[in-house]
């Protein structure tokens, strides 16, 4: 069986992609401890080191399983995002984490096989792809191959079996170690249909009261004059202070800001008013099956809406994952095979 390691874990969004495809997540990583404790009740065999990556020493290092053909890792992407206005990259502290992941590599009695890279696409687009350069060059200088076409941003909806249009850039890079090249080709991946909006949001049904939205409420009013002037049937937000309508049929980007207070979730009128997304049906947008999912009591509504908004597209890891079994993993370990039983010959 495959092995796997995450960085920078958080609710699990790789670990469950990597569980669809078969491969144990051996390791994982993550700072917050509500993220360590859903993750410790979901994955009760994987090892959980609930620190700072930047605080991981040598020690910590050489307790992780030898023989990991897998390392992902969505490093934070607040300083790599111009959504919010404050824009720092690498000069942000939680930019500067993204050079752990080379660092706790180079620790290691032997590096992954593969690295699978996940952010914001702006760290493709910025400034001519400047910042992408930096990503590329570290993983280079960790002993992988990796250039521009091995970064590629997609969209949940074209391959994450969602209607939640979730741009995000992805990097494959292979160990030198292992592979001759990196011949990656991310034009392999399939695109899947995307669901109707309206089948993983019920309208029918009616939710906990915690969920609407008052009548009273200016914020109500601000949504029910946009769905007057287009129609009912679709999803809305409150951006700041401006409530805009979002597409027929889509779900915009679900964020982290979700657990920030109720005007971060979209909102949807249903049979019995006007409502916030509840936590299970952002957990399907992001590709996440409810009943699979484990929360501790002591997570909070707000805390699992930020774990979840803070997450990668389950299904659109999990094509990539394919993939990259396809196209590296199994490739290297017939490779190896066949070199084993030509020294055997010989």
């Amino acid at each position: 069986m495959l092995k796997h390691m995450a960085l920078f874990a958080g609710v699990g969004g790789f670990m469950y992609a990597t569980q669809q495809r078969g491969i144990r997540t051996v390791w994982a990583n993550e700072v917050d401890s509500k993220c360590c404790d859903m993750l410790s009740l979901n994955f009760p065999e994987t090892e959980i080191l609930c620190k700072s990556i930047s605080d991981l020493n040598s020690d910590d290092v050489n307790k992780i399983p030898t023989g990991i053909d897998l390392l992902t890792a969505g490093f934070p992407c607040q300083s790599f995002s111009q959504a919010g206005g404050e824009f720092k990259a690498f000069d942000d502290p939680r930019g500067k984490l993204f050079f752990d992941i080379p660092r706790i590599i180079n620790l290691m009695k032997a590096p992954p096989k593969v690295v699978l890279l996940e952010d914001v696409h702006n760290l493709k687009i910025f400034d001519k792809g400047s910042l992408l350069r930096t990503v590329l060059s570290e993983m280079k200088f960790a002993g992988y191959w990796v250039k521009d076409q091995h970064a590629q941003i997609m969209n949940s909806a074209n391959y994450g079996n969602t209607p939640q249009r979730r741009e995000r850039l992805f990097v494959v890079c292979a160990h030198k170690r292992y592979f001759k090249n990196n011949p990656f080709d991310f034009s392999k991946i399939k695109e899947t249909p995307t669901p109707k909006l309206f089948d993983i949001i019920k309208r029918d049904k009616r939710m906990g009261e915690e969920h609407y939205l008052s009548k009273e409420s200016k914020y109500f009013d601000m949504i029910d004059q946009l769905a007057k002037k287009s129609d009912y049937d679709r999803l809305f937000q409150i951006r700041r202070v401006e409530g805009r309508a979002c597409p027929p049929g889509v779900c915009p980007t679900l964020t982290a800001n979700m657990g920030g207070g109720g005007h971060n979730v979209p909102f949807v009128f249903d049979k019995f008013g006007l409502r916030r997304l509840t936590e299970d049906e952002c957990l399907k947008l992001q590709g996440f099956e409810p009943k699979n999912v484990k929360v501790p009591v002591h997570v909070l509504s707000k805390d699992l809406y930020k774990m979840v908004g803070n997450a990668v597209s389950v299904n659109t890891v999990s094509a990539i994952i394919e993939q990259i079994e396809n196209q590296l993993l199994l490739t290297s370990e017939e490779e190896h095979g066949s070199n084993k039983r030509m020294a055997l010959s010989a």
